[in-house]
């Protein structure tokens, strides 16, 4: 045995205490290690056990309902190369979860690397009811994109289909408004001297980087026998706006339809090994887990929650009719903090008027809308308008809680999992300060107006931007991503629940709003626990 062939047969080995575990998530993981290696007899072998032991089961009729409803529509640029010559879904058997993969006939970078396909993927979360999608996320380049409020508003506009802009020749997927979201770039990257390396980086920024590396330097590997043989485009002969003129619709339900490659597992590359292709592909990711988890600092107790379902939330109709909206920040207190619920209210608006220096206003007051009483930040954030004196002001954030009628109604108190926690809940939200001729709105504010991520909006602008933005604030201490700080000669920052993280364990959730009763654009649900 050479040492080559010696070095090749050892990377196919597997350890006699792996072989041991005779599960189907064991197997599985050894047939992802064994693909990633190219030792596909091995791979496939461990793919079958796996599905041997948690089969595959076709899709019911509504299952199949369910699949097309949120599948994807795909949008290439007009000079797009290669064709899709492949799609498959695979649908998660107990999570709210549906994995739709994408075979384009190949990467342009990569004539060498074996793959007859480039294997690209989405996921969809959908709701509790399966009409609405809540959440979804795209795969670009070994990471995973996570759809903001933009891309979900236009998948509900479309039926719940998911918009999804595939790069050319390269394919990387990328929800609607990807150009201002962020990735780090790293040396793997063939178009690494196009952009700063190991820092985060606009995809925006990153896409004029690869388009430059297109156009001047063309693809990797330019003579490769096979590129040349099939005709691949050496470069690409256009400019930035042909590079993301993302406008020929690829709808995958026709090769769906064709070709009925969907069955309900959790085991996506065993099932696409076992029951859809015949050729090789390169395993991705399985399911987004990283990103359906929690944020959580100094946390040992760990709440696991992927939809708003999770937290048993009240309807608003338990609130006094004077409420408009629906609270949007939900704070949950472990029962071994408080000895009663009034201390864990007591727990929470206090740390949070310590931490952010609140200022408090009980009653009576002038449009209380049915709150315990509400909290105040004024004077934050000047923005001044050179050619439009009259629309200048400063921001003033604005919090009313709601817990007594909770009480009243013994909904102040709910189990997840095993433990008991008191919960309550605010409306927070961040608008042109009170003593301000503008109050509360001005439309065209880059801070607090209808600009930005929120630009094509329509509706209540409360709802779809003050509230949005009071949660980013109440939980971030931030506004649009920049931190806020007090207008005084110290120059604090202003603040939030992340202040809390030093006495307790935080763990924080934002999840899509906008349904039922929830006429908020997005709720943030706070969980309290012991350090």
């Amino acid at each position: 045995m050479t040492h080559l062939t010696f070095l090749l047969a050892m990377l196919c080995v597997v350890p006699v205490s792996a072989r041991s575990q005779d599960t189907a998530e064991a197997h599985h993981q050894r047939g992802v290690e064994h693909h990633l290696k190219r030792c596909l007899d091995d791979a496939s072998r461990e793919y079958a056990r796996a599905l041997e032991l948690d089969p595959p089961r076709e899709l019911t009729g509504d299952e199949w309902m369910l699949v097309r409803r949120f599948a994807p529509r795909v949008y290439t640029t007009p000079s797009e190369f290669f064709p899709l010559k492949d799609f498959a879904v695979i649908l998660h058997p107990t999570e709210r979860l549906i994995a739709y993969h994408f075979f384009w006939e190949d990467d342009i970078d990569f004539p060498e690397d074996n793959d007859p396909c480039d294997h690209e993927l989405i996921w969809v979360q959908y709701s509790a009811d399966k009409k609405s999608i809540e959440k979804f996320w795209t795969y670009f380049h070994g990471r995973i994109l996570a759809s903001g409020d933009a891309a979900l508003n236009d998948a509900r506009r479309h039926a719940m289909r998911p918009r999804v802009n595939v790069q050319w020749g390269k394919h990387g997927s990328m929800p609607l408004a990807w150009e201002e979201m962020k990735i780090t770039a790293n040396a793997g990257d063939a178009e690494r001297k196009y952009y700063p390396v190991g820092e985060p980086i606009t995809l925006r920024r990153y896409n004029e980087g690869t388009l430059r590396k297109l156009v001047e330097e063309g693809r990797r590997l330019p003579d490769h026998p096979l590129g040349v043989r099939l005709g691949w485009p050496r470069k690409f002969t256009g400019r930035w706006e042909d590079f993301v003129n993302f406008s020929r619709l690829v709808d995958p339900l026709a090769l769906l339809d064709k070709t009925k490659m969907a069955r309900v597992s959790r085991w996506n590359s065993a099932t696409i090994n076992q029951y859809f292709l015949t050729y090789n592909f390169r395993p991705k990711t399985e399911w987004p887990e990283e990103n359906l988890k929690s944020e959580i600092s100094n946390s040992r107790f760990e709440i696991s929650a992927r939809s708003l379902d999770d937290f048993q939330l009240p309807p608003k109709s338990v609130f006094d009719r004077t409420m408009p909206r629906y609270p949007n920040v939900w704070f949950y207190v472990d029962a071994s903090l408080a000895p009663n619920y009034a201390a864990a209210v007591k727990l929470v608006t206090e740390s949070l008027r310590g931490a952010m220096r609140l200022r408090e206003f009980y009653g009576p007051f002038d449009n209380p809308e049915g709150c315990d009483f509400e909290v105040r930040l004024e004077h934050l954030q000047p923005w001044a308008v050179r050619d439009q004196r009259a629309l200048q002001h400063s921001h003033a954030f604005h919090m009313r809680y709601f817990y007594s009628a909770l009480e009243k109604q013994k909904l102040d108190r709910v189990k997840l999992g095993d433990r008991a926690f008191y919960r309550f809940g605010a409306s927070a939200h961040y608008e042109v300060e009170h003593t301000n001729p503008n109050h509360a709105d001005v439309e065209t504010c880059p801070i607090c107006g209808r600009t930005g991520e929120y630009a094509n909006l329509k509706g209540n602008l409360v709802e779809l931007v003050h509230d949005p933005l009071g949660l980013e604030l109440v939980l971030t201490g931030r506004i649009r991503g920049e931190i806020v700080r007090f207008e005084d000669w110290e120059q604090r920052e202003v603040g939030g629940v992340e202040s809390l993280k030093g006495k307790f364990s935080i763990q924080q959730f934002t999840f899509p709003a906008q349904t039922g009763d929830k006429n908020t654009l997005r709720i943030g649900v706070v969980v309290i626990a012991p350090r």
